[in-house]
């Protein structure tokens, strides 16, 4: 072999290092002078409360960034379904995604006892508790599964549509109801004598027009923007789980950021959430003037609730044997006393 190909290889080489380590420089997420971009995926339509809080996300972050951070915005499960789009954010091939604590608790297990039946009055206690202490700490619980809570969502409560009346847990019995693939609301349905199905939202429509399952459970906003009112008779108000969402990014992604972007998208996320609150309350009042015109409307009385707080024991009493579970159940109930004595 010639000294001149050594040579030439040699510098080759050299160059080849330079070169490498420069588009390393250059594309590192957090770098001021960079152009960082941002795929947001979330499950709803853009005229829904996902997309106008995803849209004022996309905006906040743009504007702060002064156009240094694009967000692209990814509706209506254009990405794949609910747990798809938290596994590619998980792996880091998406950024960020908006995803209910029912289906991120597969990630991060005590998310989900934020839906214990009946935990919070309104939502207003709800709210307050989850921008406290005790809702941060939970969403602290991602970070072993390399992902980030960059704040919480509301979308309400959840309401009972099916084709029968549904007044206490003995209307349930054998009652073929779809609900979101969490251990705890499955574990809680049954408790009340459904048998329960774990169906994806963009099976849901279908599922309930062919008669695979005959009920459901889901916010006024989904109920109504997937018209799940044409397939369902009844619609009963039973506020029985809380329905919290929440901003999730890649750890790796989010890590790599400058601080400086670090605040800018925690606090477009915070902004967001918050801007959730309001727009549900306004879309429920506009969601009941249809359901008023196409569904039968039952509301659960006080005393029927009980009836449902009283079935709904055993599923704290079982959630209460894990350790970390009764920790958070303990300091979730103390907030939610404690905020609805403020408000009272």
């Amino acid at each position: 072999m010639s000294k001149f190909f050594l040579k030439g290889l040699f510098l080759f080489m050299i160059s080849a290092v330079f070169l490498l380590a420069a588009c390393n420089d250059s594309g590192v997420a957090g770098n001021d002078d960079d152009h960082i971009n941002i795929k947001l995926s979330f499950n709803l339509d853009t005229d829904s409360s996902h997309g106008e809080a995803s849209q004022l996300f996309k905006e906040r972050v743009e504007e702060l960034s002064d156009g240094k951070i694009n967000v692209d915005l990814f509706p209506n499960q254009q990405l794949g379904d609910m747990r798809s789009q938290i596994e590619q954010v998980q792996s880091g091939t998406l950024e960020m995604t908006l995803q209910g604590t029912s289906t991120l608790s597969n990630f991060a297990q005590p998310l989900e006892i934020l839906e214990l039946p009946f935990l919070f009055p309104n939502e207003e206690v709800a709210w307050e508790v989850l921008s406290g202490e005790v809702g941060k700490e939970i969403l602290s619980e991602f970070e072993n599964k390399n992902l980030v809570g960059l704040s919480y969502f509301s979308q309400g409560f959840r309401q009972i549509t099916a084709n029968q009346p549904i007044h206490s847990p003995e209307d349930l019995e054998s009652l073929q109801i779809r609900t979101m693939p969490s251990k705890l609301l499955l574990d809680t349905w049954e408790n009340w004598g459904a048998n329960t199905v774990s169906m994806d939202l963009g099976e849901l429509y279908n599922g309930l027009q062919q008669g695979i399952v005959e009920a459901e459970d889901n916010s006024y906003e989904t109920i109504r923007n997937m018209s799940l009112y044409e397939v369902q008779d009844h619609l009963t108000i039973s506020n029985h789980n809380y329905l919290p969402f929440a901003f999730v990014a890649n750890k790796n992604w989010y890590d790599g950021l400058s601080p400086e972007f670090q605040n800018i998208v925690k606090e477009a996320a915070l902004e967001a959430g918050e801007f959730s609150v309001d727009y549900i309350r306004d879309l429920e009042k506009e969601a009941m003037e249809v359901f008023n015109e196409e569904l039968i409307v039952h509301e659960l009385t006080e005393k029927e609730i009980e009836v449902f707080r009283e079935y709904s024991e055993p599923i704290y009493e079982k959630y209460s044997e894990n350790k970390k579970n009764k920790d958070y159940i303990d300091k979730l109930v103390e907030a939610v006393e404690g905020a609805t004595s403020d408000s009272s």
